[in-house]
């Protein structure tokens, strides 16, 4: 009898061991979904941010290139419609621009 006694002891011991396991697995568990529930939070903040931040960014950026990409005036001359910015046909174009304020 002590010795079926002395088994149950055991086997409740391991029962409760199994037990203790198991809820410190799940408190890992939770901690670690706790902590994934952060980092996506966190991810989701940085889509909102950048949703409304990067739209005027990319406008400005865009606007700057453009601007950056205008041809040069050569002569210290304002471009003119139908007037072409390359350096040999540019003389015609302020030749034509004084005659027409000279003749007004």
């Amino acid at each position: 009898m002590e010795t079926s006694r002395a088994q149950q002891q055991q086997n409740q011991a391991a029962s409760l061991v199994d037990e203790l396991e198991v809820d410190e697995a799940e408190g890992q568990l939770e901690e670690e979904v706790r902590e994934l529930e952060e980092r996506i939070n966190q991810k989701a903040e940085r889509v909102v941010e950048l949703r409304t931040t990067l739209p005027h960014q990319l406008k400005t950026t865009l606007a700057s290139l453009h601007v950056a990409q205008r041809p040069v005036s050569y002569a210290g001359s304002e471009s003119q419609p139908g007037c072409s910015s390359d350096p040999l046909t540019s003389g015609t174009c302020l030749l034509n621009f004084k005659l027409e304020r000279d003749s007004t």
